[in-house]
């Protein structure tokens, strides 16, 4: 899919040209509006809220903010991995505070990549949870391919625990399509 065309000097802006101008430069955003937990479970799985739909034969850059807790200090922690459409190039980056937490929201920080890739999911990243609010920052690019689909977030707990391990409200995730 090309970006549209613009009209040349003195020609008449359409408005379907200029609605198509905008709809490609917008940006996509999916902002979770309540908290999802979980626990007992290391199966990576979509989370309800951040997802956003990716066209074929484009490119997004995106960064995804996730603001996280856990029931108790020291239990259970998130692994975290990008899952995207069928065919495409993915990378990307995230740092996050060390999955050896042991409490409170700061603590040594832990940047992990995963290099280009066309294997969706990506390479899981474990990070580490306490009770107060930790923050982990992902960013990357998606070169999607011929089929379209959804770039989304997919996590579980690093290792089973019984507390919850719980990815809050506010949580976002912002693409910009760059090709």
């Amino acid at each position: 899919m090309a970006f549209t065309v613009v009209p040349s000097a003195g020609a008449k802006l359409r408005a379907s040209v200029l609605s198509a101008l905008i709809t490609e430069l917008r940006p996509v955003s999916a902002v979770k509006t309540s908290d999802t937990s979980r626990n007992t479970t290391t199966s990576r799985t979509a989370d309800p809220d951040l997802s956003v739909a990716v066209p074929a034969n484009s490119t997004w850059d995106y960064e995804l903010l996730i603001v996280a807790t856990s029931a108790a200090n020291a239990a259970g922690d998130i692994s975290i991995e990008m899952q995207y459409p069928s065919g495409a190039t993915h990378m990307y980056g995230a740092h996050g505070v060390v999955d050896t937490l042991a409490s409170g929201a700061s603590a040594d920080l832990f940047a992990g990549t995963d290099s280009r890739d066309n294997t969706s999911p990506s390479a899981a990243l474990s990070f580490g949870l306490s009770t107060t609010f930790t923050s982990i920052l992902v960013s990357g690019r998606v070169e999607v391919g011929a089929t379209p689909g959804n770039l989304l977030l997919a996590w579980a707990q690093s290792a089973s625990n019984a507390n919850n391990s719980t990815v809050k409200n506010g949580s976002r995730l912002v693409a910009h399509r760059v090709a």
